[in-house]
């Protein structure tokens, strides 16, 4: 599968992704495949990927584009930065959630 083509050779023990959505289902996904954790920093307010069980990713493009799918595991470590998510950080109920992080 031309997702996957390459990674194995570095025999990778986790994957980290700086991200959202798409990023990390992919992330999540190739994590999946190759039986290792994933670590994942969010670059957005809220996302149903890092909660989900299942990622999917579209492979291929056009007419020849191929969706596939895993069960995949919750995250080993999801690191949150609020600088890195911007204006989200603002929203009085966000702040008070990072503050007690």
């Amino acid at each position: 599968m031309p997702l996957m083509d390459g990674i194995e050779k570095f025999s990778p023990d986790r994957v980290m992704v700086l991200g959202s959505s798409t990023v990390i289902s992919m992330a999540e996904y190739i994590g999946s495949q190759l039986g290792i954790p994933v670590i994942v920093v969010p670059t957005a307010e809220t996302n149903a990927t890092l909660y989900g069980y299942r990622a999917y990713v579209d492979v291929g493009s056009g007419a020849e584009v191929i969706r596939k799918s895993a069960i995949v595991s919750l995250p080993e470590i999801v690191l949150v930065i609020p600088a890195l998510l911007g204006y989200c950080v603002e929203k009085d109920g966000v702040r008070g959630l990072f503050m007690r992080m």
